[in-house]
């Protein structure tokens, strides 16, 4: 399965353009510190052990020719439960749809509005272990838990100083965000905006009772990063109703900066990806870290061979449109889609004047668990630009072997009983789902490998 193409932006009610594809990889200081020392070797993979994956197709949705409930506009998150329902988020659309495991449309999870438990600008949405589902609402400023059901059950406030849509500035540390269900029933939460030396990986516990705020907050680690900026640019948009402002929010960090990769395992643990080598911690549910995953692969170097492929790949980003690449998070009334375009291409093209490189390009491209506790764990390819082969761990951290680059990737999100969607889009740009199965793992026979 490929990777998800970058989307030109569209907009219908809009309020902040978070410029992550183009930029989350952007620019910034080139006062880098020094890399962690990871393990050393040959850069090459003398050692993989060749496994193959057997799959089954379960169901495709979305795409240009599809049935109305599944044109997605674009797919923000996607989800299983613990029933193997897939729940999809169209920001652009302010739905949530439940899709049941026949891949017919089960139910949408709530509606657009401005009430309690209505959507205003959906962002992501946590599968927890009891069937509740946690949506992230950007609009709200709150978490809106809905029962298995589907009813809405209670909505918890991020900040109660900063809850009000008209203090966007200061409530943005949640925005981006990837968000992990945690056994205890609270919350892992990293990436995002985030400013400075360090990359918080925090849990968050949700109050009880409905319309309460978060009820702590602590830090699990704070995992490396080269120094960062967040830069923020701010413009006054005519609107229908008021003069509304739009954001835009980018990391200033160079190109090839240590990926930041979380995921749980079903006992707590917690897998860690924040280095340049082939480095994943594991950390017990407290924070310490309890063992280290290595093999002996080191990082390439950036050549100037490399530089030059990435900045010529983001030129032409900017050369088929404005917004290339960029995800929206929407609320509020219409505005100008001409200013939008505008807009969004000035940053674009600031963030390329700007961009500067690490030394190195890290080992590990993505990383995550399955619902049998394995750790897949994808490294980059050729000049950072394509697809690497998968390594694959038990939960013990055995290395149990290595898919080839043309084999499955890892998935958008992994399901009970080997369920795996992948999120791509189609030759139009509109979003496609391909849910399978994935039966084994194996060992292919010696003469399969001739």
């Amino acid at each position: 399965m490929g990777k998800t193409a970058a989307r030109k932006i569209s907009i219908s009610p809009v309020a902040v353009c978070a410029l992550s594809a183009f930029l989350a990889s952007g620019c910034g200081n080139s006062d880098q510190q020094e890399p962690p020392t990871d393990a050393a070797g040959a850069s090459g993979t003398p050692d993989d052990v060749p496994i193959v994956a057997t799959t089954e197709k379960v169901y495709s949705i979305g795409g240009t020719v599809s049935e109305e409930w599944a044109s997605f506009t674009t797919v923000t998150d996607a989800v299983f439960d613990t029933n193997g329902k897939l729940v999809v988020v169209d920001n652009l659309q302010l739905r949530i749809v439940v899709v049941a495991s026949d891949g017919n449309r089960s139910h949408d999870l709530s509606r657009a509005g401005e009430g309690p438990g209505e959507l205003r600008a959906p962002a992501s949405v946590i599968a927890m272990g009891d069937g509740r589902l946690v949506v992230y609402d950007f609009g709200h400023r709150s978490f809106l838990v809905f029962g298995p059901d589907g009813i809405f059950l209670e909505q918890h406030g991020v900040d109660r100083e900063t809850a009000s849509i008209s203090q966007i500035p200061r409530s943005t540390d949640l925005v981006g965000r990837t968000f992990r269900p945690l056994p205890d029933g609270r919350i892992l939460t990293f990436g995002g905006l985030s400013g400075g030396t360090g990359r918080p990986i925090e849990v968050l516990g949700l109050g009880e009772g409905r319309d309460t705020s978060i009820e702590d907050r602590d830090t699990l680690m704070m995992a490396w990063d080269l120094p960062t900026v967040v830069e923020q640019e701010t413009k006054e948009l005519p609107t229908a109703v008021d003069n509304r402002k739009m954001f835009t929010f980018g990391t200033m960090r160079p190109h090839f900066a240590p990926p930041l990769l979380v995921d749980v395992l079903s006992d707590g643990r917690v897998a860690v990806v924040d280095s340049v080598g082939y480095r994943i911690k594991l950390l017990s549910p407290g924070g310490m870290i309890e063992s280290v995953l290595e093999r002996t692969i080191s990082p390439r170097d950036v050549t100037p061979e490399v530089e030059r492929t990435v900045r010529d790949a983001k030129e032409a980003e900017l050369s088929e449109g404005a917004g290339e690449g960029t995800t929206v998070l929407a609320y509020g009334t219409d505005v100008d889609q001409e200013s939008v375009d505008a807009f969004v291409r000035r940053s674009l093209e600031n963030i390329l004047r700007r961009l500067t490189f690490t030394a190195q390009i890290p080992v590990i491209e993505a990383m995550g668990v399955d619902s049998e506790d394995r750790i897949w764990v994808s490294r980059t390819g050729n000049g950072g630009a394509t697809d690497g082969p998968t390594d694959v761990f038990s939960a013990d951290g055995q290395y149990l072997g290595t898919l080839a680059p043309d084999q499955i990737r890892i998935p958008t999100a992994f399901g009970p009983d080997g369920l795996m969607a992948y999120v791509e889009t189609d030759g139009l740009g509109v979003p496609v789902i391909h849910v399978v199965r994935l039966l084994r793992l194996e060992v292919p026979p010696a003469d399969a490998l001739d």
